[in-house]
Formats: structure tokens, sequence, C-alpha cells
């Protein structure tokens, strides 16, 4: 079994060479975002006292959209040719094929093996149910980066100063709202992340979010 510091030292090696491949390969814009998301997740961690490492922390901040910008149809197809079955919104919808594909890039190339930072990847777009703490870090500091022109300074420290779960579900249904607003589907993993967090939460009936008729 491998010891703490064997673990860090081989996380702190793949953090360095992925940082290093985005930084290269993506366009500056990616990159900058990427910087951002992982300044936010580190923000979010000390605000509420987060028990997550810096490791995992700086994987998925920086690995998230390591595929983000391969055309929709590559990403599907690697991922066809190794065996990962798609989901019926992402046949549809071939750009939400980053995530997977972003995971086998992090596994593939820079030897990443860590279950949590792959959850996390994977889900930070459409959020899901039953997602450990890294995974809900990065699905809201993915929203809340500084430079996202939806969201004032006033809307993002409000955001920021909500209990931890709380800022999750609201962002997860203000993107709902949104979608249902303009009349673009809301997303099986979408809706189950907010019916569970209603449920944590104890939103009553008469607050709960309201699917379109």
């Amino acid at each position: 079994m491998e010891s703490t510091e064997s673990v860090q030292d081989t996380q702190s090696g793949q953090i360095q060479a992925v940082q290093e491949y985005c930084q290269r390969y993506l366009s500056k814009e990616r990159y900058e975002h990427l910087v951002r998301v992982w300044e936010t997740m580190r923000e979010v961690k000390q605000r509420h006292g987060l028990s997550v490492s810096e490791e995992k922390l700086a994987l998925a901040g920086f690995g998230h959209d390591i595929a983000r910008e391969l055309p929709g149809e590559v990403s599907a197809l690697l991922l066809q040719q190794s065996g990962v079955e798609l989901e019926p919104w992402e046949r549809e919808f071939k750009l939400f094929c980053h995530t997977k594909a972003g995971i086998l890039i992090l596994r593939e190339c820079f030897g990443v093996d860590d279950e949590e930072v792959f959850q996390a990847v994977a889900h930070h777009t459409l959020g899901n149910s039953g997602l450990c703490q890294l995974a809900r870090l990065l699905y809201i500091a993915d929203f809340l980066e500084p430079k996202r022109p939806f969201l004032t300074d006033e809307e993002r420290e409000n955001y920021m100063a909500m209990e931890f779960d709380r800022t999750v579900y609201e962002v997860c249904r203000r993107t709902a709202e949104f979608l249902r607003d303009s009349s673009k589907p809301i997303l099986p993993p979408t809706l189950a992340m907010i019916r569970e967090l209603e449920q944590h939460l104890g939103i009553g009936p008469g607050q709960c979010f309201v699917l379109p008729s």
C-alpha cells in the first residue's frame, strides 16, 4: 500500500504535467478559465473548511476542461473507441462528451487514477445526485469563477456566503431555471441533483423547482 507522501508526490507530478499541457495546448482564454476555477475552488474550500486535498482540487480544477476544445464528434469517437457507453443526451449533444473524454486523457496520458477526481470531471457540467464533496465543489466553482458574464460581483458574493450545500442547490437551480425559461431541455442528471438537494435541505413543495408543464 502506498504511503500518503508517495501518493502526494505522484499527484504533484501529475498536476504539473496536466497544468503544463493545458497551458501549452489549450487556448489562452481556456487556460485562464482553468486557473480561475482552481482559485475559486480553493476559496470555497477555505471559506467552508472542506476536507478536500489540494492535490485532488488541482487535478480536478485544471483537468475538468482538458478536452473542452476538441470537437464534440471527436470526443464522442474517443469514448466509443474506448468502450465507454454514451448517455442519450451525449449522443444528441456531443459537446457534453468532453467530460468523459477528459477522464480518458487524464487517465491514459497522465496516469491519474482517482475516482473522486474522475467523478468531479464527469459531472462538472450537468451535476448529478450522489456526488462527492470534490465534485460538488468543482460544479459550483465552474459557475462562480469571477469572469462569468452572467454573474455580478454582488451575486457571486451572495452565493459564496451561503452554506455549502445551499450554494450547490442555488447554482443548480439557477442553471435549470435558465434552461427552462429558454425552452431548453433540463437533462436528468441536473434534475436529479435538484431533487436530492431539495430533500436534503428540507425545501418544501411550495418552494421546489417546477418543471415546465
